[in-house]
């Protein structure tokens, strides 16, 4: 009973800390650095209007980084209320801990240690705190990065296409 209880836990606590960074970020307020007014907005809007053949290099050498990463933060920022982004911001960031979870399984087998590195991944790197809830672009891709591993743990622990893993790895 109790192992059924924790397993069921064990599933929901990577989006309770998601849920937990999201309100993190809320409270670390708005997201005013210097990247964000010099080009994560405008490479979006000069995308999004047409702009990027006619404005050249606006905002230096950044202003040729690739637009698409930025151009949801810069339509969210035009229609949603600063904190509700800020969250949402957040709670995407912190989806970083199902990864962080299913790759702690394969080299760990105590799951309240997997609870613990997986708290301390997310927490614990001053990267990932001092860019939370921010346009930077590192917590987010780091997602699907993480989730890329994930599936090739998948696939290694099938042993189905070993031959093609092996090479990936």
């Amino acid at each position: 009973m109790i192992k059924r209880i924790v397993d069921k836990l064990f599933i929901f606590y990577p989006l309770c800390l998601s849920l937990l960074v999201g309100f993190l970020s809320v409270l670390r307020r708005q997201d005013t650095n210097g990247d964000v007014w010099n080009y994560h907005l405008y490479n979006a809007y000069a995308l999004l209007s047409n702009r990027l053949g006619y404005d050249l290099g606006p905002a230096g050498a950044h202003s040729y980084l690739n637009p698409y990463l930025d151009v949801a933060f810069y339509l969210a920022t035009r229609h949603l209320n600063p904190y509700l982004l800020a969250y949402i911001m957040g709670a995407l960031q912190g989806l970083v801990a199902y990864p962080i979870m299913y790759i702690s399984k394969y080299f760990i087998e105590n799951k309240k240690i997997q609870l613990a590195i997986t708290a301390l991944c997310c927490f614990g790197s001053t990267f990932f705190v001092g860019e939370l809830g921010s346009s930077m672009h590192d917590n987010i891709t780091s997602v699907f990065i993480l989730s890329s591993l994930c599936f090739i743990l998948y696939g290694l622990g099938k042993n189905e296409y070993k031959y093609i893993y092996q090479y990936l790895v």
